[in-house]
């Protein structure tokens, strides 16, 4: 599971990820990204490397609701091929999620609340997450871009805290999740469960509002 995110070392974005055009862009810092705002995607269209303002939720062609997206914030690595939601995205809607570290929550032995975690990589900064994409039709006709982020097993370091996480993808292999022409096998190979040196910090619970956003939210504060 992946609900929260946070990017703010926006700045050298274009370089990072190799951007080839824009789509009207403004990318500002979030350090508590959630389900139902825009954030900048980069994604593969005919041939460009194009960065993108996308809403974080889902929306398949069939919704008749945007609230809908709510409920499809995550696709899951050993579904993502098979159930009709995501098979058009995973085919056609491929797209990396710039970010710098995830938000994930553990529940406390003394069962009062759960104590959240920022988790991050060891030794990089911003990376990417693989994500699904899809522009929905909505009822007045206007064309809204959406996303969701693929999870996967968690790795070991991870265990202790949650056993989903995001699929990250490495520098190495983010041009071939974002390729036409990739295969299935490949993707698969990119999706797989795998080991990651992260750094788990426990933060304060002011994450757990959306209307908190500054840098304090990421630092150190253990409330066990």
């Amino acid at each position: 599971m992946c609900g929260r995110f946070a990017y703010y070392e926006t700045e050298d974005i274009e370089e990072r990820f190799h951007v080839t055009r824009k789509s009207g862009l403004h990318v500002g810092a979030s350090y508590n990204v959630a389900p139902g705002q825009s954030v900048p995607v980069i994604h593969n269209v005919a041939g460009d490397v194009v960065i993108e303002g996308m809403r974080w939720g889902y929306l398949p062609s069939w919704a008749n609701d945007e609230r809908f997206g709510y409920k499809m914030i995550n696709a899951r690595d050993d579904s993502v091929e098979e159930k009709p939601a995501w098979r058009g995205g995973l085919r056609n809607g491929r797209c990396l999620v710039p970010a710098n570290g995830f938000f994930e929550w553990k529940a406390l032995k003394t069962g009062k609340g759960k104590q959240p975690y920022f988790i991050r990589l060891r030794g990089q900064s911003t990376f990417a997450m693989a994500g699904v994409s899809n522009v929905w039709l909505a009822p007045n006709g206007r064309e809204i871009p959406t996303f969701a982020i693929i999870t996967t097993a968690a790795c070991s370091e991870m265990m202790a805290i949650h056993d989903r996480m995001p699929v990250i993808v490495s520098r190495e292999e983010e041009s071939s999740w974002l390729a036409s022409d990739a295969s299935v096998e490949r993707l698969r190979s990119i999706m797989r469960p795998r080991e990651w040196r992260l750094e788990c910090i426990p933060v304060g619970r002011d994450v757990n509002s959306v209307r908190n956003n500054a840098p304090a939210l990421i630092e150190r504060h253990d409330t066990q």
